[in-house]
């Protein structure tokens, strides 16, 4: 402890890090975390709907009932660091990503010609993930870059070693054929 008088900490002294704190290594978190709540709330909406399904009233619902299970797995994988997931659609890499998508699965909610009750709270949820994503985005714009950037190295990497190994099978085939 350092003898520093109103408790700021010294040179050398670390401050403590809350988990509450406005931080980057925070907002990734509770990005991630609200991600899986959407999918998770996503998921509790198709079910919902096929309870009352009857009470959609109209086929746009209907449609979209069948897609929303397909969004939330999605949001899943990509969640748990699915690489071909992350790679085939880059942009929910970036916060700013994410909340077009949120704002996307929001708009679609509310889409319909008749909305049902159990829709309302869930375009809420939406719309306001959307606002937090944007928030962050704006406000850790550097970070997000420099993250974003070890991400492609280590893309990339992977990608060099994936080709080494199928270069690698491809010339032993070839080698075989020609003993052949």
């Amino acid at each position: 402890m350092s003898d520093n008088v109103g408790g700021a900490p010294a040179a050398g002294e670390e401050k403590p890090k809350s988990c509450f704190s406005f931080n980057y290594e925070n907002m990734l978190k509770l990005a991630k975390v609200l991600q899986i709540v959407s999918a998770l709330f996503l998921m509790a909406i198709v079910i919902v709907r096929f309870v009352y399904f009857v009470q959609l009233g109209s086929l746009p619902n209907y449609i979209m009932t069948f897609y929303f299970p397909v969004f939330a797995i999605y949001l899943l994988l990509f969640e748990c660091g699915w690489m071909s997931i992350r790679r085939k659609f880059y942009l929910m890499n970036f916060f700013w990503g994410k909340a077009i998508f949120d704002f996307f699965l929001g708009c679609m909610i509310i889409s319909a010609y008749v909305v049902p009750p159990i829709d309302v709270p869930a375009t809420i949820f939406f719309f306001v993930t959307t606002i937090v994503l944007v928030t962050i985005s704006i406000c850790f714009r550097k970070e997000e870059r420099e993250r974003i950037d070890q991400d492609l190295e280590a893309i990339r990497k992977s990608d060099e070693e994936r080709a080494k190994k199928l270069e690698a099978k491809k010339q032993k085939a070839l080698d075989l054929a020609n003993k052949v």
